[in-house]
């Protein structure tokens, strides 16, 4: 039976409700992100925005997994103007993926999800 480990970032609790009933389902282990950069209230929100569509860097806890024994990662990110969540953007530079099978996920409130996944996708594939 495979190990798998999903990873997420959820502001909102949305992606993690979704992380969580995949884990229900797969029998896998859950790692939430904490992105330590504050996210909250108007200006707060703003800056968020900007550093999405910037694809800006942000203060992540844990900064970076041991992903030593599981066959299997997801990982999912929240949709903030198109674009993944910053601590998710960081989250996957900071990652050591090579040789490891990953399914991404993306939650959303309108539109975006698909260009969120080829934004990871994209970021997973430079990295080799």
């Amino acid at each position: 039976m495979k190990k798998i480990l999903i990873i997420y970032y959820s502001k909102t609790k949305k992606t993690e409700t979704v992380a969580k009933t995949l884990a229900d389902e797969l029998s896998a282990k859950t790692m939430e992100i904490e992105d330590l950069k504050d996210r909250y209230g108007i200006l707060s929100n703003i800056g968020s925005i900007i550093d999405a569509i910037r694809e800006n860097k942000t203060t992540i806890e844990p900064e970076t997994i041991d992903l030593t024994g599981y066959d299997l990662l997801y990982i999912g990110s929240p949709t903030w103007a198109g674009k993944p969540a910053p601590a998710i953007i960081t989250l996957i530079d900071n990652l050591k993926l090579k040789g490891k099978d990953v399914i991404l996920f993306a939650t959303m409130g309108h539109q975006g999800g698909s260009n969120v996944i080829n934004r990871m996708a994209e970021k997973i594939k430079a990295r080799g």
